[in-house]
């Protein structure tokens, strides 16, 4: 689902993460965020959440969003897709910043992507992370030569605290 966080007239955060914050936070207030919330807390198995570190209102709202989620007790894995070496220091200090609030709020547990160099198009990297989740979910399969991973297994992966870093 998709809903365009504002808290004035203008749109988006200008990578100011206080402000994607403050965005997220005028929107639950509203109530907007309800359904979402509801959907989320019914939801049979994890919550995948993906932002991007870079800029501000995915790397501002995703922290909120977390701890609600985790306040109601959702199984929560969020997916980052990181700036890649040749973007601006400013984003990977947002992206720095991003992981820091994410460990205060609880969150040990993540993937992380980094975006191609030289490109504004994300399809790539998009794709790239709708295959790791359908795999995760078992709607995609590929051939391996080793067992297979069971449902057991899974929840044990997705439960680790730790990090997946792919590079495209």
């Amino acid at each position: 689902r998709y809903l365009c966080t504002i808290s004035d007239e203008n749109q988006g955060s200008g990578r100011d993460r206080e402000r994607g914050a403050a965005m997220y936070r005028y929107h639950e207030s509203s109530g907007d965020f309800d359904e979402m919330y509801s959907d989320a807390i019914d939801a049979k198995g994890p919550v995948i959440l993906v932002t991007s570190a870079a800029g501000g209102t995915g790397s501002g709202s995703i922290v909120p969003l977390c701890k609600t989620l985790l306040e109601n007790d959702v199984f929560i894995i969020p997916v980052i897709i990181f700036p890649n070496d040749k973007d601006p220091i400013a984003y990977h200090l947002n992206a720095n910043d991003l992981l820091i609030e994410l460990g205060e709020v609880g969150i040990q547990t993540y993937s992380v992507f980094v975006n191609p160099a030289n490109t504004v198009d994300y399809t790539d990297i998009n794709k790239e992370i709708v295959e790791l989740i359908e795999i995760l979910f078992g709607t995609a399969y590929h051939s391996t030569q080793r067992d297979s991973i069971d449902d057991s297994d899974l929840i044990k992966i997705l439960e680790t605290p730790g990090r997946f870093i792919a590079d495209l």
